[in-house]
């Protein structure tokens, strides 16, 4: 509600780091009221404050928001925890970024890496690969990390 008929307001939507999103020209109705219906948080919006800056002439208005959403955290597992040399492993994860690559790493006890995977994720921040074991490969403790660009995870499978 700006108290004013009919006057041109500028409208800025600002994210958490300040960065604008969006910049809008409207006007407020004949009892002093406007509105912003054309505006949605993208999908990949920042989390955390959102401010509005609602300003005409040298009046203005600031208004903060809360984005939140669900806070998936990045996961990774294997189908079981104990696998012979040649066969599968299923290697499936939740929580990456939406259409994010997945870098998968496989480390052996000594901390060496054996191999690199990269998958994306799907737009609900699901992932799902496979990957044959080497038939020569040492039996062992081993080592999985996934990182999608902004968190990493791990976890561990034995070969006997």
């Amino acid at each position: 509600n700006t108290g004013s008929i009919n006057v041109l307001l500028d409208v800025v939507i600002f994210d958490p780091d300040g960065t604008v999103i969006k910049k809008i020209e409207t006007f407020s109705d004949r009892f002093g009221l406007f509105k912003v219906d054309n505006f949605r948080i993208p999908l990949d919006g920042k989390l955390g404050t959102w401010t509005i800056n609602a300003k005409s002439g040298g009046n203005f208005k600031a208004t903060e928001f809360q984005v939140s959403g669900e806070s998936a955290t990045l996961s990774i597992s294997t189908d079981k925890n104990e696998y012979k040399p040649n066969e599968l492993i299923n290697f499936s994860g939740t929580g990456a970024r939406q259409s994010a690559t997945i870098t998968i790493k496989i480390f052996d006890s000594e901390g060496e890496k054996i191999t690199e995977l990269n998958i994306n994720a799907k737009s609900d921040g699901k992932y799902l690969t496979i990957w044959q074991i080497p038939a020569d490969l040492e039996l062992g403790e081993y080592n999985i990390t996934a990182d999608d660009g902004a968190s990493n995870t791990s976890t561990k499978f034995i070969i006997n």
